[in-house]
């Protein structure tokens, strides 16, 4: 799959409570896989989808929920990247942050703009390129 092909969305949660455990939400899509790569700063949670609906769960008892806790989440349909994979494609969306394991970054040709905090926390990463 190329990964500059896959179709990305920033999934934006904002939830106010550090009493909430578990959240599901209707997704427009069916067919959506989380990215469980971890973002700096959010914690540590476990996704899963059922049909349209997302769950997700904070598995780290350490802190609440952040307003404005940001999810990569990709379309089935279009190719899931490997998240094994210390390689990420940037997109440039808008709050896109990568995860915090990646080593080298391969743009979008759709970027031209790097957004702000878009690679905060990554301290592996070495290499860039453009596709």
């Amino acid at each position: 799959m190329d990964p500059a092909a896959a179709s990305i969305a920033m999934i934006i949660i904002c939830i106010g409570s550090s009493r909430i455990h578990s959240i599901d939400m209707l997704l427009e899509h069916a067919n959506v896989v989380p990215d469980p790569r971890i973002i700096d700063g959010y914690g540590e949670f476990s996704f899963s989808v059922k049909g349209r609906t997302l769950t997700i769960t904070r598995i780290d008892q350490d802190g609440g929920w952040k307003c404005g806790f940001y999810l990569r989440a990709y379309l089935q349909s279009d190719g899931i990247p490997d998240f094994t994979s210390t390689v990420y494609t940037y997109h440039g969306l808008r709050n896109e942050e990568a995860p915090i394991d990646v080593t080298k970054v391969i743009f979008a040709p759709s970027v031209n703009i790097i957004q702000m905090r878009a690679f905060y926390g990554c301290r592996s990463l070495v290499a860039g390129h453009n596709t």
